[in-house]
């Protein structure tokens, strides 16, 4: 009788490299809090474009980054209605808004598919 070794160590190695594809996502995009450039993060109305630190990332204002998550309103008591303009073309990952008080008017926003 023969004895046959069988190696299993290819099939591992593909099933192991199909795992590690499937499990890997895209990092996700940085969230952006509108401010307005205020000194803390307070509801305000104002113009968004791409030169102006009117975006809270965390730790500090900064301009607004492509691709990003804009998020509007801090708190959801305001009653004051807020009015965001675009200056020109905006590209967002995704828009959210914590409360109903805001309008967004003029400019073009684009939303692409980043994820969150």
């Amino acid at each position: 009788m023969t004895s046959r070794k069988t190696s299993y160590l290819p099939g591992a190695m593909t099933a192991l490299g199909l795992i590690l594809v499937l499990s890997a996502s895209p990092a996700a995009a940085a969230v952006f809090t509108w401010d307005n450039g205020s000194n803390g993060l307070n509801d305000s109305s104002g113009t968004w474009d791409t030169v102006s630190s009117y975006w809270y990332n965390g730790s500090g204002d900064t301009t607004w980054t492509t691709g990003g998550m804009a998020q509007f309103g801090i708190r959801n008591g305001p009653t004051n209605p807020y009015t965001v303009t675009l200056n020109g073309a905006i590209t967002a990952g995704a828009v959210n808004f914590t409360n109903q008080f805001y309008t967004l008017a003029g400019g073009t926003l684009t939303l692409n598919s980043a994820t969150y």
